[in-house]
């Protein structure tokens, strides 16, 4: 589910711009952006979701913050850029890139910086 206060639909190229107070809900999952770009292919499924300005992604104990996220449906992946941070059961990572795995919960940084806790981790395994 999306909510914006501004939405503009372009069918013949598959793009929907939305504008303000952008919220996307997924299951536990809420990002929220100013500005978000979602792509579709020709049966009308997502296929990308581009948000700029400055992001807020939260599900359960995760938080992923950054200026941009570029989102792949079809790999399930996020990809933080612009001051990138997440914070995880008192893990603190922040670099140059965060790549996120959605379903696997696996995470790349680039030029990583953090705090790891993986004893709070341990269930997970």
């Amino acid at each position: 589910m999306v909510e914006a206060a501004n939405m503009q639909l372009f069918k013949e190229r598959r793009l929907a711009l939305f504008r303000d107070q952008v919220v996307v809900r997924r299951g536990e999952a809420v990002v929220k952006s100013p500005r978000m770009d979602a792509r579709y292919d020709k049966d009308g499924q997502l296929t990308h979701l581009e948000m700029r300005g400055g992001v807020d992604m939260r599900e359960g104990d995760r938080r992923a913050t950054g200026q941009n996220a570029d989102y792949d449906a079809l790999q399930k992946t996020l990809v933080l850029t612009g001051d990138p941070k997440l914070y995880d059961r008192g893990d603190v990572l922040s670099g140059d890139r965060i790549d996120m795995a959605l379903e696997s919960k696996e995470v790349r940084v680039e030029k990583a910086k953090g705090r790891l806790h993986p004893e709070a981790h341990k269930e997970e395994r």
